[in-house]
């Protein structure tokens, strides 16, 4: 079985608990309008301060002022200084709000106050701090996004004085940053002039210095055109001299690693060169007879004789060679070094004039720039000591106007947080009402409860309905109704003509009294009467009959006497006034049930009974406080147990149930009497209940 809900029965739930829902709404939004007409007003004023850039010296130590853009930990931190404990003494000073009553203490009410603050580890304050404190928790400072504008709010009873106040804490900030900013600026200017005296001094030191040199001595002249060439030739030859000294040191090397390999063509002689080919014929000569002679023929001995001399030839040669190119080597160095020292001389006396001009130069460049440096300085003294210089970092950009609207109490927020709370609120009491529900309503609920069939759902009898009749009057009076349509559903369930599985006696019971099992004994005995059947009505009721004057008889003797076999049948049987059903009414003197439930009792009525008659209807005492019912069910064929829908519980139908014990299987089902037609179908849509309510034109009178 799912267990899950539906829409269509959330809905519900919500359809049939709607007083509860409504009534937690009325609730809230009562309370919400009283709160709103209780609650003190309080009105919120805003001023707006913007922080401009400030003016600060600049880092080079001139003592100039250069115009800094506020970054966002400065905007935080002046926007945390207006909320400073300084401010607000001062502000409170200037405007006179020690008396303010707003910021005086409050009495403790209460003994209590004072033990809970005890309790916290409060201590005294002094008066002056607890105002301060006061004010702050009325003052809210705050940056607007991330702009460069700080919002004073200040919050009070008064609006006048919410304005005045959060405009007296804007014009103190004002008025601190212009006074922090005028004195910054004076300082800067007395930097200024020191730096001017210093460089005025250093100016006149260069001014002196540059005298000294034009009048001391001469400046020696500059070096002519004629001596600059004869520089410029030198350090051509010093190059090509390098250059051949580079070229014979680098043959020289390559004869000595030649070694006896050929020579370089630039390194080469004619007479080395006949030397080389000689020996070469003699290697070329040497290796044909040694093929075709022997190694020790006396022509090979003498051509290695010969080749031996070569050699010593050719390496007298390459010696002489090197011992030339090295000479070469050694003059182009003596060469490289003679034009390195000619020059450096010539390079020298060129230096020493330069330099004396040089010097000159150096000392007027010094003057001019140390000039420039006493100007500049004047200048930025006559722009700091000007009327450019005014004003502080911080400017008030909106000032605080006297609030019309109250922010507190908010209509709007607090009528929307009380409907919303009290809806979820009434939402979920009315699901907790219908969990908490135990009553039979539905077919399904019945099958949960108890496992058993609903025979029938006996429609609520309204006066209208009834037009002025008994309940039990109107199954023969309106056999077209719903009311009727219903019984009949009971007795076709039951079907007493069958043999094997029909009840021939029909045993009616209820959990507890008032649920309607008298009405519905008799008008189904009367529903089985119009359809032709033998029908006895026994009220079996032993304590508290009333069948008897349902009908409108006269009590006398009943099922008592005969059960105890002090009377005939015909001495206690009465007759229908409106149908064909026999009575067997209750006993005029009720009682306990004493030896009338045993074989020979009640069981032995029930037994001639089921043999004279088609159908024998046992109206019985509830179930739950008397075992009387449950005696007699072991005697009948069949048990309706009858529920009031909307009040009988499911654990008291259940404990009825129990009741019975083995007579618990002959319960054929359980009939819901007095179903409110118009509330089941929040319940409910697909019960017999339902078709009553929606499909009247078929029970039309």
């Amino acid at each position: 079985m799912n267990d899950a809900l539906s829409s269509l029965d959330l809905a519900r739930i919500l359809w049939r608990r709607r007083g509860a829902v409504l009534t937690v709404l009325l609730l809230g939004t009562a309370g919400a309008v009283v709160a709103i007409a209780w609650t003190p007003r309080s009105y919120i004023a805003r001023a707006a301060i913007l922080i401009e850039a400030r003016l600060e010296p600049a880092p080079d130590g001139s003592g100039a002022l250069r115009p800094l853009l506020p970054d966002s930990a400065t905007i935080d931190s002046l926007a945390q200084v207006l909320a400073s404990r300084s401010t607000a003494r001062a502000v409170i000073a200037e405007l006179g709000l020690a008396s303010d009553r707003e910021l005086r203490p409050e009495q403790q009410s209460a003994p209590l106050g004072g033990l809970i603050a005890r309790a916290q580890g409060a201590t005294d304050v002094p008066a002056a701090e607890a105002a301060v404190d006061r004010f702050l928790s009325r003052l809210a400072v705050a940056r607007e996004g991330k702009s460069h504008v700080v919002v004073v709010s200040y919050r009070s009873s008064d609006a006048e004085h919410a304005a005045r106040v959060a405009n007296g804490v804007a014009r103190h900030f004002v008025a601190e940053r212009e006074a922090l900013t005028r004195a910054a600026a004076e300082r800067a200017e007395d930097a200024l002039r020191a730096r001017l005296d210093e460089l005025e001094a250093q100016l006149a030191r260069s001014e002196a210095a540059l005298a000294a040199a034009r009048s001391g001595s001469a400046a020696s002249a500059p070096p002519t055109a004629t001596t600059l060439g004869e520089l410029s030739q030198l350090r051509r030859d010093l190059i090509a001299a390098g250059a051949e000294r580079q070229a014979a040191e680098a043959r020289l090397a390559r004869l000595r690693r030649a070694g006896s390999a050929p020579i370089a063509d630039e390194a080469r002689s004619s007479q080395l060169d006949r030397l080389q080919e000689l020996r070469a014929d003699l290697v070329r000569r040497e290796a044909e007879l040694g093929g075709q002679l022997g190694e020790r023929h006396p022509k090979l001995a003498e051509l290695r004789a010969e080749r031996s001399e070569l050699d010593r030839r050719i390496t007298r040669e390459r010696q002489r060679l090197l011992d030339l190119v090295a000479d070469e080597v050694q003059v182009a160095r003596t060469r490289e070094e003679a034009l390195a020292a000619a020059l450096e001389s010539l390079q020298a006396a060129v230096d020493a004039g330069q330099q004396d001009a040089r010097g000159l130069t150096a000392l007027e460049q010094r003057v001019e720039r140390d000039r420039r440096l006493v100007e500049a300085q004047l200048a930025r003294v006559r722009a700091a000591t000007g009327p450019a210089v005014v004003g502080g970092d911080a400017r008030l950009i909106s000032e605080a106007t006297v609030p019309a609207i109250a922010v507190s109490p908010n209509p709007a927020t607090l009528l929307t947080a009380s409907l919303t709370s009290s809806l979820l609120i009434g939402l979920f009491a009315a699901f907790a009402l219908d969990q908490a529900d135990r009553r039979l309503r539905t077919v399904a609920d019945v099958r949960a409860a108890l496992d058993l069939p609903v025979t029938a759902m006996l429609p609520e009898l309204r006066r209208k309905e009834l037009q002025g009749a008994a309940p039990h009057d109107l199954a023969v009076e309106q056999p077209a109704s719903a009311f009727a349509e219903a019984l009949r559903g009971v007795l076709m369930a039951i079907d007493p003509r069958r043999t094997e599985h029909g009840a021939r006696v029909l045993l009616v019971t209820s959990s507890v009294p008032g649920e309607g099992k008298s009405t519905l004994s008799l008008s189904l005995a009367r529903v089985a009467a119009a359809e032709g059947l033998r029908v006895l009505l026994i009220d079996g009721d032993l304590r508290r009959p009333r069948l008897a004057p349902m009908l409108g008889i006269e009590p006398g003797l009943g099922l008592a006497e005969l059960a105890a076999g002090r009377v005939g049948v015909d001495d206690v049987l009465r007759a229908d006034p409106l149908t064909s059903v026999r009575l067997l009414p209750g006993s005029a003197a009720p009682g306990p049930p004493t030896g009338l439930l045993g074989e020979g009792g009640v069981p032995a009525v029930l037994k001639a009974a089921r043999a004279a008659y088609d159908l024998v209807v046992v109206d019985t005492a509830p179930l739950l406080p008397v075992a009387d019912a449950a005696r007699m069910a072991l005697a009948a064929d069949r048990v309706l147990l009858l529920a009031r829908w909307g009040r009988t519980g499911r654990d008291t139908a259940c404990q009825a149930i129990q009741q019975l014990g083995v007579a618990r299987e002959r319960v054929a089902g359980v009939v819901l009497s007095r179903v409110d037609l118009r509330r089941h179908r929040a319940w409910s849509s697909a019960d017999a209940a339902v078709a009553y309510g929606r499909y009247r034109a078929y029970y039309a009178s």
